[in-house]
């Protein structure tokens, strides 16, 4: 699976980018944003809720916050 969130949209609201924007309580244009950046938001319980969803695991939800960065 290489974007989550474009899976997410597909599987679970029929690829509906209104639907994936309204269970999240975001406007399509922020939804749009995270299928750009091919993952779900760590902050304000976004990811939480594409896990309660999916059952997936954070880290294929939400890669970069289990990386370390670069020194």
């Amino acid at each position: 699976m290489e974007n989550v969130v474009t899976h997410v949209k597909a599987t679970y609201f029929d690829g509906s980018l209104k639907k994936a924007a309204d269970f999240f309580g975001v406007s399509p244009v922020a939804f749009r944003k995270w299928e750009l950046e091919k993952e779900f938001p760590a902050k304000s319980g976004r990811m939480q809720q594409a896990h309660e969803l999916t059952q997936l695991d954070y880290v294929v939800l939400s890669p970069s916050i289990f990386k370390l960065p670069v020194m």
